[in-house]
């Protein structure tokens, strides 16, 4: 029998095609950009325009399944139980991190969050299904709004920041 990467079979399925679907927007993404940066349009994409997070607003954005393992995996032997995460999207990563907040709870005794964030109100509604959908929605404190006030009284201590936008 193979090992569940998330100690979770019932999760890993689910994660599977998250992680799948995300994959397969990853070339329009690529095309969308290196387009613009081709028109001369991107000079400067550390600062994204209104066409771009238009273009971006359903898109998943899921950290990669083997980075996303290295954060959970990292959670665990960190014991983190408080973890914030700045741009949840669709949830995808945020249920690696609460998957691991919740075995480091469940084997400490107590409990454990992802603190998230999230602007785009069509993720934020994805997201919450996701975390239901996957039991983890008790684990995950899911923050709506600009991160630069969802987050600003934040209280500690905080054992991970995962800051992957």
């Amino acid at each position: 029998m193979i090992a569940s990467p998330l100690q979770s079979p019932g999760l890993d399925r689910p994660v599977a095609e998250l992680q799948h679907r995300s994959a397969d927007q990853i070339s329009a993404i690529t095309t969308y950009f290196a387009d613009r940066a081709e028109r001369g349009d991107a000079a400067d994409l550390t600062d994204l325009d209104t066409a771009a997070d238009t273009f971006l607003a359903d898109k998943l954005v899921a950290l990669e399944h083997g980075k996303a393992m290295l954060c959970h995996r990292l959670c665990l032997a960190l014991r983190a139980r408080r973890i914030v995460e700045v741009g949840t999207s669709y949830g995808v990563s945020t249920l690696y991190l609460a998957q691991a907040v919740r075995l480091v709870a469940e084997a400490d005794g107590g409990t454990g969050t992802v603190i998230a964030t999230e602007q785009e109100p069509a993720k934020i509604a994805a997201a919450r299904e996701n975390f239901r959908a996957a039991g983890l929605a008790s684990c995950i404190d899911l923050r709506e709004g600009d991160l630069r006030t969802t987050l600003r009284d934040l209280e500690a201590p905080v054992d991970l920041a995962l800051i992957d936008i």
